[in-house]
Order: structure tokens, then C-alpha cells, then sequence
């Protein structure tokens, strides 16, 4: 296997500490999960800075795992906070993904071609499934009783 590109500076200032999470958008956007810096970093294909998102308030924002939709909008669960973010490609947030219970340690995310968003609840086992694509962010189903992550 051969290495073709290494990305890990911004100049010269280094732009991840502890990344734990990589994923890319369909605009070749890599968007890096940092425990580190408490931080979500999104480069563009050829390692240049677009921006950084540290969460919002004064909490401190722990980003755990990363999914991005068809519009390159980006939902990141903080598992510290029990919060689901969302950012557009530009990383300006959007809001909070809401949810009837709230979600406990939510863990991995992804996202189905209907929109849904799959979050697995980190210290349950439990798999939440969320329909984000609609007027008012309502959860349309909960398959925890089925739905255990081992």
C-alpha cells in the first residue's frame, strides 16, 4: 500500500491533536472528529483549512463521530454532552437535532439515502433512529428493543 497525501498542518500550526473520527463529503471535503481539541477540522481534497467548529455555549464540546447527508450538511454527536449538532458545509450551525427522549452518550451516527439519521446510544446499546429531513426534526422511530449494539 502506498501513501499518497499527508495532511496534518495548517501553515505551520498543527490541525489535529487527537483525531478519533474521518469521514468526507461528496465535494472531497475531509471532515476530522479531534477529542484533543474538542473540535470538528474540515480540510478540502488537498489538505487546505476550511474551518473548525468547537460546539456551542461554554460546554465543553466532545465530538465523538461524524455523518454527512447530500447536501454536505454534517451531524456530529457529542457524547459528553449528550447533544446532536448540525452544521452546514460552511460550518455554521444550524441547530440541535431534538428528539423525544433525549439520547443518552450518543455514539456513531450515519445516515440512510431517506434522510434518516442512525444513532447508536453509547452506553445502552440502544439505536435511535431520527427523521432529520423534515419540518420540525421529529423522530419518527426507536429501535432500541431490536436494535442492541454489541
Amino acid at each position: 500500500m502506498k501513501k499518497v497525501q499527508e495532511i496534518e498542518h495548517n501553515g505551520d500550526k498543527p490541525l489535529y491533536k487527537e483525531p478519533c473520527f474521518v469521514c468526507c463529503n461528496r465535494n472531497g471535503d475531509v471532515c476530522v472528529a479531534d477529542h484533543g481539541l474538542h473540535a470538528v477540522i474540515v480540510v478540502d481534497q488537498f489538505g487546505v483549512f476550511q474551518f473548525s467548529y468547537r460546539g456551542q455555549n461554554e460546554k465543553s464540546f466532545r465530538p465523538y463521530s461524524l455523518a454527512i447527508d447530500h447536501l454536505c450538511n454534517i451531524v456530529i454527536t457529542d457524547n459528553v454532552n449528550h447533544e446532536i449538532h448540525l452544521l452546514d458545509k460552511y460550518g455554521q450551525f444550524l441547530g440541535f437535532l431534538t428528539t423525544g427522549p433525549k439520547i443518552k452518550r450518543p455514539g456513531a451516527v450515519d445516515m440512510d439515502e431517506e434522510g434518516k439519521v442512525w444513532i447508536g446510544e453509547s452506553m445502552s446499546g440502544k439505536l435511535h433512529v431520527l427523521n432529520y429531513l423534515v419540518e420540525n426534526m421529529v423522530e419518527t422511530d426507536d429501535v432500541s428493543s431490536t436494535g442492541r449494539i454489541n
